[in-house]
Formats: C-alpha cells, sequence, structure tokens
C-alpha cells in the first residue's frame, strides 16, 4: 500500500519529536547529577563548579593553615610546651597541605564520582546539625535511618540469610521505635544481639549488608568517629550492589534538600542555611 503524503508528513513529525526527546535525555544524562545545571568534567562524574567546591573541603588553602597551626603553636607557647621557629612554622605548613593535596589526589583518581560527593555533602550537612542540641541531632539520625531503612528494601533478600524478610522488617522496626521513643522499655544493646542472632552475622569486622541493618541499632558509642560519617559509613556496606544511578536516585528522594541548599550556596551560607532553619 502506497503511503500518502498525510501519511508522510505525520511519519516525519513524529520522527523530529522522537530525535528532541533523545536529545533532551542525552543533555539530561551530560548535566551534573548534583547541580543539575551544569555540564559534566570529564574524566569525573561532576561539573567543575562542584569539583573545585567539594576539593575546598579536603584541600586548605595556606592562609588557612597559617592561622590553624599559628594559633595552635601560639598556645602551647604560652603554655611553655615548645618553641616554634619560623622554619618549623613553614615546614608544619607544608606538610599539611602537601597531605591534603595527596589525599585530594587519591580520592579523584581515575574519576571523582558523584557517590563520594553527596556523601560529602550529607555528612558535612549532619555534622553541623548534630551540634545545634539532641533534638536536632534525633531528628537528623531518623534521616539517616530511614535512607539505610530504604536500602535494605532494595537489597536481595539471599544477602540477609539466614534472615527472612520478615524478621528483618521486625528487626527495623524494634530500631525505629527505639530511636522514636515509642517504645520507652527498649534496649539498643538488645536489639543489636537480636539483629546479629537473626542474620547469623559472625563477622564483626567484615562490612557487608548485615553491619548496614546492625547499624540502625548502632549509637554514637558503638560507632564513634563513624557517627557522622554515617551515610559513607553505610554506603561502603553495600556500595557495589547498586548502580550509580540507584545511588544517587536514593540520596535524591532522602537528602534532596541537603544536596540542592549545598549547590546554590557559598561553603559558608551552606551550612548556616540549615543551623538558622534549626535555632
Amino acid at each position: 500500500m502506497q503511503m500518502s503524503l498525510q501519511d508522510g508528513s505525520l511519519l516525519a513529525q513524529m520522527r523530529a519529536v522522537i530525535t528532541r526527546i533523545e536529545r533532551s535525555k542525552n543533555m539530561y544524562r551530560s548535566l551534573c547529577p548534583i547541580c543539575r545545571v551544569n555540564r559534566l568534567m570529564t574524566p569525573h562524574e561532576v561539573c567543575d563548579v562542584c569539583f573545585n567546591k567539594i576539593k575546598r573541603r579536603w584541600v586548605h588553602s595556606r592562609q588557612f593553615w597559617e592561622n590553624d597551626l599559628g594559633e595552635s603553636e601560639a598556645q602551647r607557647r604560652g603554655q611553655r610546651e615548645i618553641s616554634v621557629t619560623q622554619e618549623q612554622h613553614k615546614h608544619n605548613v607544608d606538610f599539611r597541605i602537601n597531605s591534603e593535596i595527596e589525599r585530594w589526589k587519591i580520592r579523584t583518581s581515575p574519576k571523582l564520582t558523584a557517590v563520594s560527593v553527596a556523601i560529602d555533602i550529607i555528612d558535612g550537612t549532619g555534622e553541623a546539625i548534630m551540634d545545634c542540641g539532641a533534638e536536632s541531632e534525633l531528628a537528623w539520625h531518623l534521616q539517616r535511618l530511614n535512607f539505610v531503612s530504604d536500602c535494605i528494601d532494595r537489597l536481595n533478600d539471599d544477602l540477609f540469610l539466614p534472615a527472612s524478610r520478615e524478621q528483618l522488617n521486625n528487626c527495623k522496626k524494634m530500631a525505629f521505635d527505639f530511636w522514636r521513643q515509642k517504645d520507652p522499655d527498649g534496649n539498643l544493646r538488645e536489639i543489636s544481639q537480636y539483629i546479629r542472632h537473626v542474620t547469623d552475622d559472625k563477622h564483626r569486622a567484615k562490612w557487608d549488608v548485615k553491619t548496614l541493618l546492625g547499624m540502625m541499632a548502632s549509637d554514637v558509642d558503638d560507632l564513634d568517629f563513624m557517627w557522622t560519617q554515617f551515610i559513607e559509613s553505610a554506603v561502603a556496606c553495600v556500595e557495589d550492589e547498586f548502580s550509580t544511578a540507584t545511588w544517587m536516585m536514593l540520596f535524591d528522594k532522602h537528602f534532596s534538600a541537603e544536596i540542592q541548599q549545598w549547590a546554590i550556596s557559598t561553603e559558608e551560607s551552606w551550612c548556616a542555611v540549615f543551623l538558622t532553619k534549626l535555632l
């Protein structure tokens, strides 16, 4: 059957629409997943603006270290502990700067990932929020636990054997009831022991999916410095189980406000915005 001119015109219009859609998709994929404004800076997974902004959290200026070490040295001189020469001071500053540069090189080789940037933003926000008192700290921790719970829900059941999905959900409920203070008689250590029992988690030094579940029943005494690096620690347990797209979707679902505020703010105003909301 011969195609009419009208049919041919309609087909051409449909192809044009499809082409525009594909171009839009490609353009969206080429945008930075953090700020969603600027184009990616290859080979990295973020734009140059976000790259340099997060770099400032890892590599401080010479002036920063001049002031920081200068104050520390002055205090120690006041206490008559040491006398630092100008040459020693310069050596100390150079050492701090070079150490940070080396750490940054390792972090960005072969590329700076969007997941690592999102983690820095989220845990950085948490550090500021948790300095605002117990109520703010609890609210923030519940937000982190919702993220962990969502991760657990998306993982395959086989990873938690011999625990069943029903037992996993019960473990999560016990932890949430404790943190939400719905169970005044709840004991976090008992909940943690129950989680280890149902998952048969005998490898305490191994970070895996069972560790992720156990983090829901861990407090600052259990996690120590990891308390402020909670999201980084949680992701480390199961990072290879999800694609970058899935991780970014999870971050956007639970921490979109924090990430977007960071993207549009200066380093100083970023934390100030959240502190203002809490005070």
